[in-house]
């Protein structure tokens, strides 16, 4: 009987942290609709996070979002500014800065954007990782040189569009992990909420892009 409650538990333990080891998504705020999830990845001491949410637009125009640099500022809280190396049909890379709260150094990173169009599956990907190529260092920023992640924007009918935002950083320097955990879902939420305010204006809601044309 003890070799078999012992046994229980030894199996059990195995199977709790083979779902750490594959990152469960735990859900971790809704917020106008918007469902935001964070996973332990096995890999890193900070969470992944995913942010889903359906609402009225069209691919072409969350891209105009997306490609509109200017913006960036209400986009993505805390960037100061966005330098553009590379704005092509497949590719978009962009010198991101950004503001920390005293008493932490400033950030800053070169994000690649590759996309990929499944006209099958009416779906655009991009993927995301920062990369060195561009990257000049500064005295007053901390590159984040390490981050992976990627937009799915699929068209679920005429009106209405699935916007998934999947990403995992580590943001360099001596930030305790626990601390950016606490806050991994907030910034994303407010990213979100933002594209969705934006996607039905004129300026990007009658935007054209020729990989979207394919097939």
């Amino acid at each position: 009987m003890i070799q078999r409650v012992g046994l229980l538990i030894i199996t059990m333990l195995l199977v709790i942290g083979s779902a750490r080891a594959q990152g469960v998504w735990e859900h971790r705020k809704s917020s106008d609709d918007i469902h935001a999830y964070t996973r332990q990845v096995e890999s890193s001491k900070f969470d992944e996070f995913k942010v889903i949410a359906e609402f009225e637009g069209t691919i072409p125009a969350v891209l105009a979002v997306l490609k509109d640099f200017e913006i960036y500022p209400i986009l993505f809280d805390g960037t100061k500014k966005v330098v553009n190396h590379v704005d092509e049909s497949h590719l978009f890379i962009n010198h991101v800065f950004i503001d920390t709260p005293f008493p932490a150094k400033d950030r800053d990173a070169v994000y690649k954007n590759e996309l990929t169009y499944h006209p099958d599956k009416r779906m655009l990907k991009i993927e995301v990782e920062c990369i060195d190529e561009y990257y000049v260092p500064r005295k007053k920023y901390i590159q984040m040189s390490s981050c992976q992640g990627q937009w799915l924007i699929e068209q679920i009918n005429v009106n209405t569009i699935r916007l998934t935002h999947q990403f995992l950083m580590d943001p360099g320097g001596n930030v305790p992990a626990f601390i950016v955990n606490m806050q991994t879902v907030k910034n994303p939420i407010k990213t979100v909420k933002a594209i969705k305010s934006l996607v039905n204006n004129e300026k990007y809601r009658l935007a054209e892009y020729a990989i979207l044309k394919q097939g």
